[in-house]
C-alpha cells in the first residue's frame, strides 16, 4: 500500500469511526426509559383486554405486523378479530430494550396473562418480542410476537393400583409402537428405535409427562375401566391417539 492509498484509508476509517461514535452518543441521547416500552406493551394489553379497538390500533404503525402464540400472522387491518374484550388481565415481568437506530427498538419481556375460569385465575406465562418504530416523536408497535412460556405440570405420587392397568403396546401407526413398562411405582415409556426406555412422572392419576417435555400422555378406559388408548397432547395443539394393542 503506497502513501497515497494508506491516507485514504486512514481517512475513511477515521470517518467510519467518527460515525459510530456520533450514533452511539446520538443513540445514548436519544434512548426512551424502559418505562416508556413497559408503558406502552401494558396500554397495549389493556385495549386488548377492553376490547377497545380504537386505543389497540393508535399504537400500531400502518405497517405493523402481529404473529400470535399459535403463529399466525397479522396485518394492522386484521388486529380487529383479535382486539375483543376478555376477563384477563396482563402483569409485566422483566423486559430488556436494545436501541437497533435512533428511530428503531427492539424490546423482549415476560408477560403473565391472569385468565379467569369461573372463580379461578390461572396463570399463563408468555415472553413477548416487539419491534418499535418511531413516527413523529411517537413509539409505535411495528411487529409484535409472542410465544407461551411451557412450563411441566407438578409431579405427583401415581395411584399404585392404576399404574398395572397402563402398561403394554400402543400403536400410533403400524410399525410404529410405544412400550409402557412398570418398574415398582414407576412407569416407563420406550418407542421404536428409542434405546432406552424413558420414566414418565404423574402429573394425574391418568396423564403422564417427561421431565421436560411439554407433551402430556393421557390413558383412557372404557365404560368398563378398561385402558383402551392413549393420547399423547404435543404443545403445537397436535393430538395422537395410540390404541392398546396388547
Amino acid at each position: 500500500m503506497n502513501a497515497s492509498h494508506r491516507s485514504s484509508f486512514i481517512l475513511v476509517l477515521l470517518s467510519a469511526l467518527t460515525g459510530l461514535t456520533a450514533f452511539s452518543s446520538l443513540a445514548a441521547a436519544t434512548t426512551p426509559s424502559d418505562g416508556v416500552f413497559r408503558s406502552l406493551i401494558l396500554q397495549r394489553l389493556q385495549a386488548h383486554s377492553r376490547g377497545d379497538v380504537g386505543a389497540y390500533s393508535r399504537l400500531l404503525d400502518k405497517d405493523f405486523v402481529h404473529v400470535d402464540d399459535a403463529g399466525k400472522r397479522r396485518i394492522a387491518a386484521e388486529m380487529s378479530a383479535i382486539a375483543q374484550a376478555n376477563n384477563s388481565h396482563w402483569v409485566l415481568g422483566r423486559s430488556h430494550t436494545r436501541l437497533i437506530a435512533p428511530t428503531l427498538a427492539i424490546v423482549d419481556c415476560e408477560v403473565n396473562e391472569l385468565a379467569q375460569f369461573g372463580a379461578r385465575r390461572l396463570r399463563m406465562p408468555l415472553h413477548e418480542t416487539d419491534v418499535f418504530v418511531l413516527r413523529d416523536g411517537q413509539w409505535l408497535f411495528l411487529e409484535h410476537a409472542e410465544t407461551h412460556v411451557l412450563d411441566s405440570p407438578s409431579a405427583m405420587t401415581p395411584d399404585d393400583a392404576s399404574l398395572k392397568d397402563f402398561t403394554g403396546h400402543y400403536e400410533w401407526w403400524p410399525g410404529y409402537e410405544d412400550t409402557i413398562s412398570r418398574r415398582g411405582n414407576q412407569l416407563y415409556a420406550q418407542a421404536t428405535g428409542d434405546k432406552a426406555a424413558t420414566p414418565l412422572l404423574a402429573a394425574t392419576g391418568e396423564s403422564f409427562f417427561v421431565e421436560g417435555d411439554p407433551a402430556i400422555t393421557v390413558f383412557v378406559r372404557d365404560s368398563s375401566g378398561k385402558v383402551t388408548h392413549e393420547l399423547i397432547h404435543f404443545p403445537d395443539g397436535k393430538v395422537v391417539v395410540a390404541r392398546k394393542v396388547k
